[in-house]
């Protein structure tokens, strides 16, 4: 009887103990998982960014003139892969604010975008439109593009992209591999598990420690002492 008392008062300090404890343990706990999502994350981000630039030809705000165009040129080493064409034309802005509405919408800007394989042969084309009478949520002249073409053969492949308007117009994209972009243009989130990994250890850290606070605030309204 003497041994089962003793255990009993063990396992009531052991308990007594844990609950003492208990706050520090949880906090402890989401903050290395809210570090360790935010370094996962972070590692994932940025071997994906530089695969991506290392892969791809970025275009950042090119300016094409009218009746120009501008050639970039990517490397194809592997057949296999799908390449994507994602580029958003915004308008230049214009300077006379008094300009009316029919002189707006006659400003269409006809883009043209054009690829060739290393021998020259067109195997991708596309034609649209960035019209300043028809605007954005921001307020800017844009139209978007988006396709992907298989390489035929290995070499250097050149993206032309035409400004057939007469208004100036700025150009921003990518032309190159991008990892979501799989075989047969199926969306793969494989490239992005890491990420997903590390942003799900963030939320989970930060629920970890919500919970640690009200656990907390819990037990200090539980001791505080009674006025009698």
């Amino acid at each position: 009887m003497r041994i089962l008392c003793n255990l009993l008062v063990i396992t009531l300090e052991y308990t007594r103990l844990w609950m003492l404890q208990r706050g520090y343990i949880i906090l402890i706990a989401g903050a290395v998982l809210v570090v360790a999502g935010i370094a996962l994350t972070a590692v994932y981000g940025s071997n994906l960014a530089s695969l991506v630039l290392s892969e791809s030809i970025i275009l950042s705000d090119v300016p094409i003139n009218p009746s120009t165009s501008v050639n970039r040129t990517l490397q194809v080493t592997n057949t296999e892969r799908t390449v994507a064409i994602a580029l958003h034309v915004e308008s230049e802005e214009e300077d006379d604010s008094t300009q009316t509405q029919q002189q707006q919408e006659s400003n269409i800007s006809i883009m043209r975008e054009e690829i060739r394989n290393p021998t020259g042969v067109v195997i991708n084309t596309n034609q649209f439109n960035s019209s300043s009478g028809s605007e954005d949520n921001d307020g800017d002249d844009n139209e978007d593009l988006f396709t992907t073409f298989k390489p035929d053969v290995q070499g250097q492949y050149t993206i032309n992209i035409t400004n057939l308007g007469s208004e100036p117009v700025k150009v921003g994209g990518i032309f190159g591999y991008i990892p979501i972009i799989g075989n047969n243009n199926q969306v793969s989130l494989e490239p992005l598990i890491g990420i997903i990994a590390g942003v799900i250890l963030f939320i989970v850290g930060i629920i970890t420690l919500i919970v640690d606070a009200i656990i907390a605030l819990l037990d200090r309204r539980r001791k505080k002492p009674t006025l009698t």
